[in-house]
């Protein structure tokens, strides 16, 4: 399976950045390989045979695979052009499973990198200088969806793409092994208020409405012995129970809305819901 979502780049004096600076920018989040000069083809169908939790990984090969927080080349591959034909050649392994797209994808590829933790593996490409595509790849969705909400939190310590995920509606599609179904959908949460408001506006009406009738309600209450000279007692009473209950409604509903925002702010990055459709990435 995998995961693809598209973000747009942000402009610094006035242009894009180049993709040899997201290329550096990705090795400063410490997602790329130790040893990218070692790698192979063969070496990347070996991390992706193992990404199902009975299939045994080769020592050697975490060693060689590991991600370290460091920005700049391997020693062995100096420019970012010799850099860029690597990360093609390994790219090329990751499209055998999205055929559809290899063909006019392979030419943009910027970055081939790996999420150690989920051995989850991904390709960043670029079609145009706004945009680029992140594809990750592995054999079991939860891996897979938490590397996807992994490398969000990455992106958003960025200033490259940053402000775009928190301005802009990034939808992330997790698409049928080898098909272009969609499966999953997946919408980005980068403002939990705003979320909390979509997802809970029951409990924003409930809270809001209730509170400003409870003003003037009470209002009438605090007044009605000097507008009726104490008669009409039935209809005060009512009064007061009903503003008893707007300002109950309202806390509860308050109470309801804060829980809602908590628990997003907490635990969600990455709001997923099944799609059974069919889409072209």
């Amino acid at each position: 399976m995998r995961a693809v979502f598209t973000v747009d780049l942000t402009t610094k004096d006035g242009s894009y950045p180049k993709d040899e600076e997201l290329a550096l920018l990705l090795d400063g989040l410490g997602r790329g390989f130790k040893n990218l000069g070692d790698m192979s083809r063969a070496r990347i169908r070996a991390i992706m045979t193992a990404q199902t939790r009975s299939a045994p990984i080769d020592k050697a090969l975490l060693e060689a695979t590991e991600a370290v927080p460091v920005a700049g080349p391997s020693p062995a591959l100096e420019s970012y052009e010799m850099r860029r034909e690597k990360y093609r050649t390994l790219a090329e392994e990751l499209f055998t499973e999205m055929p559809e797209v290899a063909g006019a994808e392979i030419g943009g590829v910027i970055y081939v990198g790996i999420f150690q933790k989920q051995q989850a593996l991904f390709v960043v490409t670029g079609m145009n200088h706004r945009e680029v595509t992140f594809r990750l790849l592995h054999k079991e969705l939860p891996r897979l969806q938490a590397s996807t909400v992994q490398i969000m939190k990455d992106l958003l310590s960025t200033w490259m793409i940053e402000p775009c995920l928190r301005t802009d509606h990034v939808e992330v599609n997790i698409y049928e092994r080898k098909f272009d179904n969609v499966i999953i959908t997946g919408h980005v949460i980068t403002n939990p208020l705003r979320e909390a408001q979509r997802t809970n506006l029951k409990d924003i009406l409930l809270a809001v409405v209730p509170a400003l009738l409870f003003v003037p309600v009470t209002y009438v209450v605090d007044h009605w012995d000097a507008w009726n000279h104490g008669t009409n007692m039935f209809w005060h009473g009512q009064l007061e129970r009903f503003s008893t209950a707007l300002l109950t409604t309202s806390l509860v509903s308050s109470l309801g809305f804060l829980q809602t925002y908590l628990q997003i702010k907490r635990s969600k990055m990455i709001d997923w819901s099944v799609k059974a459709t069919t889409a072209h990435k």
